[in-house]
């Protein structure tokens, strides 16, 4: 028997299953890459391994012995550990309070020890991230650092047997992906049981040794990379349940001859960007590169009136647009998709229905509440057009798969008369079905005359569906690369101001 041998694990939430026949075995020492589309009941397994949820049945062996896991703290006692997918930190606390939170340190005499904690947290942080400070309040770290800082946490928790990692690089760069697997393979080492948990096909190719495959609340599929070859298209086809291309692919038409939509002239805000000049075109596709940090997302809050640059102008469709305020962003028909989806893009305990049309209708200065009956009828075109599932406006948006969500958060736009869309990282934590939909999405968009600007930290998904990509570099446009120059190497030496001679090398 493996180390760790799952059989049948079953939850439902009231009508909804969830999860109907999870099962998985994993030895000591060995990577297990757990992959399936958003809803699959990937993360819905995790948490129950975690104590997070309870099952409504199955059984659970550790080493051998049949196990109850009723609680965090009985997780903890069977030695397993999880780095979430929905960050489990506290916003005022430090980073390295954060990482000791539950497992402190005593002196001799009982009172905290303060000082091994801190050293504690800082040897995991200078290996993660050297450039972060551990006396840092979470409430002011980017998304890549807040979840390097939920990763040391797990990594630093006590006598760890079994490590889940729920989507634990979907927010980081390749040089930070890179230090986490470094970190993963010395818990290998130590003969430690890892589950792990990505859309990133690359990644689990690079790191797993066997892959076990989910589909609709079921085990489909177990892969063993001892006795077959890594295949990307196998996987995801079983992922999928159908014959997948290996890559999404449009042709790119030439769009050099459309008018300027949107263009910005010496846009600058201190320690964020300076002198950001560029245009955005008709119908365009202009995807914002680099390592996360330079100032795309302060560009885009720019744009979007969430922030207020400090100099420059913002010009659309021939007229100074300074917008101040989201409001009178949207009122000109630009809009944007942020980067977090469930702080900043939808009401959660609400419906479908409600998300929707709450652009459209307070835009007008209504209450979506009185519209709610009109507004169902409306929907349903727009629920058919962004393939969400399931269909019901009715339903709630916590019942929603991650990619689903995604769909509701684009989606909603599209009631509104749009010009530019800007879209943060769309397509993080989403899987490759839903992925290609939401491509499918933007594409449509730009044939309707739609600019779209995409900040994207996924190199393959601004080559994918991109016209253009600037380079941002300390807050400065460094590169401008057409599609016609498009590949991996190209952005990413742009991205680290390298020759390409030696990313090749």
């Amino acid at each position: 028997m493996s180390y760790l041998e799952v059989h049948s694990l079953k939850k439902n939430f009231g009508g909804i299953i969830a999860l109907s026949d999870g099962s998985l075995s994993c030895e000591k020492g060995r990577i297990c890459g757990l992959l399936g589309a958003n809803g699959s009941g990937k993360s819905t397994f995790s948490k129950i391994l975690a104590g997070l949820i309870k099952s409504n049945g199955g059984e659970i062996f550790i080493d051998g012995s049949k196990v109850e896991i009723l609680s965090p703290k009985q997780a903890k006692q069977n030695g397993v550990a999880i780095v979430h997918q929905n960050l489990s930190l506290i916003p005022e606390l430090t980073v390295w309070e954060n990482i000791n939170l539950g497992t402190e340190t005593d002196s001799p005499i009982g009172w905290l020890d303060n000082k091994k904690s801190q050293k504690k947290a800082k040897d995991m942080i200078e290996r993660l991230c050297p450039e972060l400070s551990i006396n840092e309040k979470i409430i002011n770290l980017s998304p890549a650092h807040k979840q390097l800082v939920e990763i040391a946490k797990a990594f630093c928790r006590p006598n760890i047997q079994i490590m889940i990692m729920d989507e634990p690089t979907a927010s980081l760069e390749m040089h930070q992906c890179e230090r986490v697997f470094e970190e993963i393979k010395k818990l290998k080492e130590q003969n430690i049981t890892i589950i792990f948990i990505s859309h990133r096909l690359w990644e689990v190719l690079r790191i797993c040794d066997t892959v076990v495959v989910f589909r609709n609340g079921c085990t489909v599929a177990t892969l063993d990379y001892e006795k077959e070859e890594k295949d990307e298209n196998k996987i995801i086809s079983l992922i999928t349940g159908e014959q997948w291309e290996s890559a999404f692919h449009i042709d790119k038409v030439d769009k050099s001859e459309n008018d300027v939509l949107l263009e910005t002239r010496g846009l600058a805000l201190k320690s964020a960007y300076q002198n950001i000049d560029f245009k955005l075109l008709k119908g365009e596709i202009l995807g914002l590169g680099g390592l996360q940090g330079q100032g795309q997302n302060e560009l885009l809050y720019t744009l979007a009136g969430l922030i207020q640059a400090e100099q420059g102008d913002i010009i659309l469709n021939g007229e100074k647009m300074n917008p101040g305020h989201p409001a009178n962003a949207i009122e000109k028909g630009v809009v944007l998709v942020p980067g977090d989806r469930q702080k900043e893009g939808l009401f959660f305990e609400h419906s479908v229905n409600f998300n929707l049309m709450y652009p459209k209708v307070t835009t007008k200065g209504k209450s979506p509440y009185l519209f709610m009956r009109s507004e169902n009828a409306l929907n349903k075109p727009l629920i058919n057009g962004i393939a969400l599932h399931p269909s019901d406006g009715r339903n709630t948006i916590t019942i929603l798969s991650g990619g689903n969500q995604q769909k509701v958060v684009v989606g909603k736009w599209l009631n509104l008369v749009s010009q530019v869309m800007l879209l943060n990282d769309p397509t993080k934590g989403v899987d490759i079905g839903a992925r290609s939909e939401i491509y499918q999405l933007i594409i449509d968009l730009s044939k309707k005359g739609i600019g779209i600007i995409i900040f994207s930290s996924d190199y393959s998904e601004l080559i994918s569906i991109c016209d253009r990509v600037l380079i941002m570099f300390e807050g400065d446009i460094v590169d401008d690369i057409g599609s016609k120059d498009f590949s991996e190497e190209k952005l990413i030496s742009s991205s680290l101001r390298a020759n390409l001679s030696e990313i090749e090398s």
